[in-house]
């Protein structure tokens, strides 16, 4: 196949879980390439930190376990701790 034949795909939302092993406490993928591919919302969650960092479009929010998390791309879900 040529290159402009591949389809580009990206699910609406993506959900990063950081291992407890991972020293740097940040994401390891580029939220810029899931953005530009059609997600809409990119979830990074540090269950050793207990935080979830959402960045939906243009905004980042970072939630405690104590928090409600919405899901932009399924309005009517609120994630609990």
């Amino acid at each position: 196949m040529r290159r402009q034949d591949y389809l580009v795909y990206a699910p609406p939302l993506v959900i990063e879980v950081l291992s407890p092993s991972n020293q740097r406490g940040r994401s390891s993928v580029s939220a810029w390439p899931l953005f530009s591919g059609g997600t809409r919302e990119f979830w990074v969650v540090a269950r050793s930190a207990q935080r979830r960092s959402v960045v939906a479009g243009s905004s980042s929010v970072i939630y405690t376990v104590e928090d409600l998390v919405p899901v932009t791309v399924l309005p009517a879900l609120l994630i609990a701790p």
